[in-house]
């Protein structure tokens, strides 16, 4: 990954209003009234260990251990079974016939003073039956091409289930990412206040704070501690979820990727609409699925055609009686043609060829359906992701603004020239700006995944290079 890591430090006079929610705070929202100080908790004996993971490791291991994935990939290797049992309905089959009758007498008839057996009290026949179809091969191989077809759609589907895995494990990733920044921000917002603290204190004690401004001062402490406990929350519940995906054991409190981008660097380039939604055409596995779902329409209209059809199988027989005594009767062999035709069966046919034109129609409506969804989606991320790219220019220009407006005000107050309240104005757009900032750059993030992933790529890149 391309990024840097924005570890926050506020100058020891500085003082903090607020910290940011959570995770994609581009909006502020004051606080109403005061919050005690939260309560120390002391720490189990054994804390979670801080187990390293990439961005990489993070997409590989949420595939690996998805539900949705491993189910996906059942259903293919059972419709693959499917496509092999339909290919093996053409070639020749082989049954064997064993027949034992008991009568309950003796079949004999008389001719004059001789008695001739017809038949005897008991029989024992068995026999070898090797059929080939021939006409029916017709129908057997489009089933066998119906089946295939089936299971390149399962194959797509599985693909479909993996990519949607791979970025949405980046996008829990890139969160938690965010949310240990906020979380920074929160804990360096707290040391500023304190330090902001004792300076007011000495002001006061010279007579240059007023005890009201003092107490504003103090209170803001318990606000900014406030506001880093619903940061800590958020990082927990973020880290939660990326590890449950990784299969870690919760508790767990991974290290993550260091980001490596400078703040002033330029963003991603946007690919012309034409561009990539031509790449979307050609690379989207969702494309791929409705073309083979028109071509699975059309082998179940061929099929409906081949039930018209008559069925002739070629087969030899070998046959043994096992209960006559003569040599030449005991073996015997025939070859031959079986040929049925079913002639009426009450229009049921000619519905199952209505039937399969229909669904061809159907095929084709959904391909033309999805192409219409892939537009509309490179559409919608391009347009995310611009927004997003503004939204980070303006982000930045916030920040600079804000800390020369704090500077400012805070040397302002140090002359006595303004109040703790002007200060702690400054103070909370200053805290605002830089936590905006750091979720301007998540959602530049976030929007580029988006992309990409409409564009039809296999696994996220977060990588984002210079220009």
């Amino acid at each position: 990954m391309n990024y840097t890591k924005h570890s926050w430090s506020i100058g020891y006079t500085g003082l903090p209003s607020l910290l940011l929610y959570a995770l994609s705070c581009t909006f502020f929202f004051p606080n109403i009234g005061f919050t005690a100080e939260k309560p120390q908790i002391k720490a189990a004996s054994t804390s979670p260990q801080k187990t390293f993971i990439s961005l990489g490791d993070a997409v590989s291991k949420a595939v690996k251990l998805s539900s949705q994935k491993i189910a996906a990939e059942a259903d293919f290797n059972a419709q693959n079974n499917k496509s092999w049992q339909a290919w093996t309905g053409i070639g020749p089959k082989v049954t064997a016939d064993y027949t034992d009758i008991k009568f309950d007498k003796k079949l004999e008839k008389q001719y004059g003073p001789m008695t001739i057996p017809v038949r005897d009290d008991k029989s024992r026949m068995g026999s070898i039956t090797l059929a080939q179809p021939i006409v029916s091969l017709y129908p057997l191989i489009q089933y066998a091409r119906f089946e295939s077809t089936q299971t390149d759609i399962k194959y797509k589907v599985l693909k479909i289930v993996e990519r949607e895995t791979a970025f949405g494990a980046a996008e829990v990733y890139r969160r938690s990412q965010q949310a240990e920044e906020m979380h920074q921000i929160a804990q360096a917002s707290i040391k500023a206040a304190e330090n902001q603290s004792r300076d007011a204190q000495a002001l006061y004690r010279v007579g240059k704070l007023t005890r009201g401004d003092l107490l504003k001062i103090e209170m803001a402490i318990l606000d900014a501690k406030a506001q880093e406990a619903k940061a800590e929350a958020v990082k927990e519940t973020a880290f939660s979820a990326l590890c449950e995906m990784v299969g870690l054991t919760l508790p767990c409190n991974p290290k993550l990727e260091v980001l490596s981008r400078n703040v002033n660097e330029t963003a991603v380039s946007i690919p012309d609409l034409g561009t990539a939604v031509n790449a979307a055409m050609s690379k989207r596995f969702e494309m791929e699925t409705a073309n083979l779902g028109i071509e699975l329409a059309s082998f179940g209209k061929q099929l409906a055609y081949a039930k018209f059809t008559p069925q002739v199988n070629a087969f030899i027989k070998w046959e043994r009686n096992f209960t006559t005594q003569e040599d030449n009767e005991k073996n015997s062999r025939a070859i031959g043609l079986q040929a049925t035709w079913e002639l009426w069966d009450n229009g049921s046919r000619f519905f199952a060829v209505h039937e399969a034109a229909e669904q061809v129609a159907k095929a084709e409506a959904l391909k033309a359906d999805q192409e219409r969804k892939i537009r509309l989606e490179i559409y919608q991320s391009t347009a995310y992701l611009k927004a997003a790219q503004e939204t980070l220019s303006l982000a930045r220009g916030a920040v600079s603004q804000a800390e020369e407006s704090y500077r400012i005000e805070q040397a302002r107050f140090k002359s006595g020239a303004t109040t703790a309240t002007e200060l702690l104005l400054s103070e909370t757009a200053q805290t605002r700006a830089r936590g905006g900032l750091v979720a301007a750059l998540t959602e530049l993030d976030i929007q580029h995944l988006n992309l990409q992933k409409a564009m039809g790529h296999e696994t996220p890149n977060l990588a984002i290079p210079s220009k």
